[in-house]
């Protein structure tokens, strides 16, 4: 059902609500974000089970790349830095570390989200061209994710996070 193109919105988060233990591949949900016969709110909620589920706090950057297959469907658009708290984040905020938001393929009336809260300070460029396995400073692909927080408008998985915020 998760993964028929034709499956209506409903019956998908139905579906993904009542998953058990991972027992699928990342590459079951990067065949569905990255296929053009899947509504956008589909995809983008691929791309949240996807991390959801293949991601636990601590992967580095540069272990996201791979969960992700290199982020094809992942634009420079896509990427925003967060550098100031201003409203709700679903991730815990401190000055130290640095905050992102990937923003996913979605129905202009919604808005699908992931956010990382990276440890210590790294650039947008940086991030991006890690996520998308391209050459970049050890130091980035070896840095770990603190956490990761989802937003969606029908439901978002809780967050994942460290032991230690």
């Amino acid at each position: 059902m998760i993964g028929d193109p034709t499956t209506s919105l409903d019956d998908l988060v139905s579906a993904l609500k009542s998953l058990g233990p991972v027992q699928e591949p990342p590459s079951f949900w990067r065949q569905i974000a990255e296929g053009r016969q899947y509504s956008d709110a589909h995809r983008a909620l691929a791309i949240i089970y996807l991390i959801h589920r293949h991601a636990s706090s601590g992967i580095t950057v540069g272990q996201l790349a791979t969960v992700l297959g290199c982020a094809p469907w992942l634009s420079s658009n896509d990427v925003e830095a967060i550098t100031t708290m201003a409203g709700e984040l679903p991730v815990h905020w401190n000055e130290n570390d640095s905050y992102f938001v990937l923003r996913l393929p979605a129905p202009q009336s919604q808005s699908f989200a992931v956010y990382l809260r990276v440890r210590g300070k790294v650039d947008r460029a940086g991030l991006l061209n890690a996520l998308h396995c391209r050459p970049v400073d050890q130091r980035i692909t070896h840095t770990p994710i603190v956490e990761l927080g989802f937003s969606s408008p029908i439901g978002a998985p809780s967050p994942v996070r460290s032991e230690r915020n």
